[in-house]
């Protein structure tokens, strides 16, 4: 079987494909390989599933930006709530946002009230 990761070696989700592939091992009786294919958002995973064999021997791990891709970024290759099947959620991750001190901003609707009154623009 083929765990596939979108992301390279030592990444988070690398982390935990190989922390899952030896478990899952034991749990079907088969051996499991951890593929890095990295990519822009991951999307080679995916793409891996579709191309890939139909038998189930081919698993993906992939963020959830696969989907917030496939709402955002004109041409995704794929439409992951159509063409992939999600079979459990393996864990999650927080992401944040940040800007540079200078800004004045300490929370999202300080950021925007900055960008509304002409952010960089203020600076020139």
């Amino acid at each position: 079987m083929r765990l596939i990761v979108g992301s390279t070696a030592s990444s988070g989700e690398d982390k935990m494909a190989r922390s899952i592939a030896p478990r899952l091992e034991t749990r079907i009786g088969r051996h499991v390989t951890v593929d890095n294919k990295p990519s822009a958002n991951g999307t080679s995973a995916g793409e891996a599933i579709l191309r890939g064999p139909k038998d189930g021997t081919t698993l993906a791990l992939m963020g959830s930006e696969i989907l917030a891709g496939s709402l955002t970024v004109p041409g995704f290759p794929f439409d992951p709530l159509k063409d992939l099947t999600a079979v459990t959620i393996a864990g999650g991750t927080h992401t944040g946002l940040a800007v540079a001190a200078s800004t004045g901003a300490s929370t999202l609707a300080d950021y925007l009230d900055w960008m509304k009154a002409g952010g960089p623009e203020r600076r020139k």
